[in-house]
């Protein structure tokens, strides 16, 4: 019944059509004595086209649907491919994201990392210049006491060679044959007594 309704559709716009286009000519001659080689020649090239158009619809109307039905099918899968290509594309760019907050987690734990050991080299170095200036003011400390006592055996050195410079030069003057004499008794005992 579908067939028979398409067909018959098919068959009256195809009437329609030619008499449309036709116009008085099909219906009537518009002159009394004109041939009717001219109508019939018009009415046979209907004629034709409808048979060629029969002919068309009835064995190129598989073909065609088979042709139509084909490509609706690979514009179908382009379609599908397409979708699955783009939601591969979606799940990249999901990775990449997730990817791109993972390294920026692992950015900022490297960044607190490289901080902490700056601080702890940064005390480090302050720690072995604290240790370097004690030791080096311990240094001082001791090249100083070592100076003040050379300075002061220097001094006491000094001292006895002018105290001795000044006894030399003094006693004999004050010293008596006495006194030699004492002093030779007193060296004499003290040597032998010991």
């Amino acid at each position: 019944m579908k067939k028979f309704n398409k067909t018959g559709i098919l068959f009256f716009y195809t009437v329609v059509i030619c008499l449309h286009i036709l116009g008085t000519e099909a219906l009537a001659a518009e002159e009394a004595g004109s041939s009717w080689r001219g109508t019939y020649d018009l009415i046979m090239l209907w004629l034709n086209f409808g048979i060629l158009a029969f002919v068309c619809v009835k064995f190129g109307k598989k073909p065609l649907m088979d042709f139509l039905h084909g490509r609706k099918k690979e514009v179908a899968d382009e379609i599908s491919q397409v979708e699955k290509e783009k939601e591969q594309l979606v799940n990249k760019i999901k990775e990449t994201y997730k990817v791109l907050d993972e390294s920026e987690v692992q950015f900022s734990e490297l960044k607190q990392k490289i901080v902490s050991q700056g601080e702890k080299k940064r005390q480090n170095i302050i720690e072995d210049a604290q240790r370097q200036s004690q030791i080096m003011l311990e240094t001082s400390k001791q090249k100083i006491g070592s100076q003040i006592l050379q300075a002061k055996s220097k001094f006491r050195s000094e001292m006895i060679d002018e105290a001795v410079a000044l006894a030399t030069e003094r006693l004999p003057k004050e010293m008596s044959d006495e006194d030699d004499q004492k002093f030779v008794e007193e060296y004499i005992t003290s040597a032998f007594m010991k």
